[in-house]
C-alpha cells in the first residue's frame, strides 16, 4: 500500500513538473480528474431510478429468464 501511495506521489510530481512546461499536458490531466470526479457521482444520483435500474419496469419484450421458462401443462 504505501509503494502505490509513493508511486501516486511520483506521478502527481511528474504531471505538475510537465505541466509547468506546456499547458497542453495540463488539459487532459484535468479533464480526465474532472471525468473521475463527475462519471462516480453521475453513476450514483442515477442508482435506483428508471436508468439505473433497468428491470424496474415492463418494456414489453422477454428477458431470458421469462423466455426461457415453459410451464408444464396437464393434457
Amino acid at each position: 500500500m504505501a509503494g502505490a501511495v509513493f508511486f501516486l506521489v511520483i506521478v502527481a510530481v511528474l504531471l505538475v513538473a510537465f505541466a509547468s512546461v506546456t499547458p497542453f499536458i495540463l488539459i487532459p490531466v484535468v479533464a480526465i480528474g474532472l471525468g473521475l470526479l463527475v462519471v462516480p457521482l453521475a453513476v450514483a444520483a442515477l442508482r435506483g431510478t428508471a436508468v439505473g435500474d433497468p428491470e424496474s419496469g415492463s418494456s414489453g419484450v422477454p428477458t431470458t429468464r421469462e423466455a426461457s421458462y415453459d410451464p408444464v401443462q396437464e393434457p
